[in-house]
C-alpha cells in the first residue's frame, strides 16, 4: 500500500505533464487546454467561450487522478463514487464551499502544507502545491505566464509567496 504521500504526489505527476505547454494561436486556446473543460461543471462551452482555465485544468487533474487504483484505495471509494464527489467547478472561488460542504479541510494561508494541497489565490487564480518552502510555495498552475499572471499563456511551475493565498484545500491527509 502507498503512503498518502505517494498518493499525493501522483497528482503532481499528472499535472505535471502539462508544465511547458502554451496556448495558441488564440489566447486560451490548444488542444491540451480542451481536455480540461468536460471535467467541469461548465462543460466543453468553457473552451469554446475561451474562458480562464486554472481551475478547469484542476478539476482535469483531479479527475484523473481519482482513476488510479491506488488513489481509489486511498478514500476507500470507486472511481464512480469519487467522481461524484470530486470539485468540478472552473471558478476557483467554489472550491472552498465545495471543501466546506464536503468536510475536506481547508488550511490557513500559514498552516503547514503538503504535496498535493489546492492552492486557491486571493486574485481568483488556482495551483497545486508540489512543495511547501516555508514562506514560498512551489506551484504548478495552468492559464498563468512567466511573471506569475492570473491571466497567461501556458502552464508553469511557480514560486509563490504564500501572503498571495486565500486559503489552501487538503483533499488528502
Amino acid at each position: 500500500m502507498s503512503t498518502t504521500f505517494e498518493v499525493r504526489e501522483k497528482l503532481i505527476k499528472i499535472a505535471f505533464q502539462d508544465v511547458g505547454k502554451m496556448e495558441g494561436p488564440e489566447n486560451n486556446e490548444g488542444a491540451w487546454i480542451e481536455k480540461f473543460w468536460p471535467a467541469t461543471s461548465y462543460g466543453p462551452e468553457g473552451y469554446d467561450n475561451r474562458e480562464p482555465y486554472c481551475a478547469a485544468a484542476g478539476a482535469w487533474w483531479i479527475r484523473e487522478w481519482l482513476k488510479l487504483p491506488e488513489v481509489q484505495q486511498a478514500f476507500g471509494e470507486s472511481f464512480e463514487v469519487l467522481d461524484e464527489w470530486r470539485p468540478d467547478s472552473a471558478s476557483v472561488f467554489d472550491w472552498p464551499d465545495w471543501a466546506e460542504a464536503r468536510g475536506v479541510p481547508i488550511i490557513d494561508p500559514y498552516a503547514s502544507l503538503r504535496c498535493g494541497d489546492i492552492c486557491i489565490f486571493d486574485c481568483s487564480h488556482w495551483g497545486v502545491l508540489w512543495s511547501d518552502r516555508g514562506d514560498n510555495c512551489l506551484t504548478i498552475e495552468a492559464n498563468t505566464g512567466p511573471m506569475g499572471e492570473r491571466d497567461g499563456n501556458g502552464c508553469y511551475l511557480k514560486i509563490r509567496n504564500r501572503c498571495e493565498m486565500r486559503c489552501f484545500i487538503r483533499m488528502l491527509e
